[in-house]
């Protein structure tokens, strides 16, 4: 068995040292969890998990026990991909890096799509996956998260003459 990794991240709906309790005990029951730490104030969480460990399922537990991880999509540019087994390779090498929820690689635009743990450093340990696969790649900046809803505001009536 490989080092354990080290992942922080942001968890959502936290209110109190109960939720608290809640965040740490539905993580700790999961096989490959070896310790997890909540930050109410920094609503954040820090795991210490097996390499073989799936974030899918730790992600699964926190939606499950309410408390929904903060997500982030980026975009990588690839080189040298030519078919199908290329895409593969591409996706699962960016699966296996600790921290990725879902990889989804595009032959005809060169890209992949990977949506990971928010504020967990991944960017360098994604390119690097994709070019020990093979397949270099450049970083995009992560993707905007869509918009949470707001109060409808208020509009100013025109001043113009038209």
């Amino acid at each position: 068995m490989g080092k354990a990794e080290k992942l922080t991240f942001g968890v959502q709906n936290m209110s109190c040292a109960s939720c608290v309790g809640r965040v740490e005990k539905a993580l700790n029951a999961l096989d490959g969890i070896g310790e997890a730490r909540v930050n109410l104030t920094a609503e954040t969480v820090r795991v210490t998990a097996h390499p073989e460990f799936n974030a899918g399922e730790l992600d699964a537990a926190l939606v499950q026990a309410g408390y929904p991880a903060r997500k982030t999509t980026h975009r990588l540019r690839l080189s040298n991909m030519s078919c199908a087994s290329c895409v593969g390779r591409v996706e699962r090498a960016l699966l296996a890096v600790p921290g990725v929820l879902s990889a989804t690689v595009n032959l005809a635009s060169e890209e992949a799509r990977v949506e990971t743990l928010e504020d967990a450093d991944l960017l360098p340990a994604l390119r690097d996956a994709a070019a020990k696969a093979g397949y270099p790649a450049s970083v995009d900046a992560p993707e905007a998260p869509p918009p949470t809803p707001r109060r409808a505001r208020k509009r100013r009536p025109s001043t113009s003459n038209g």
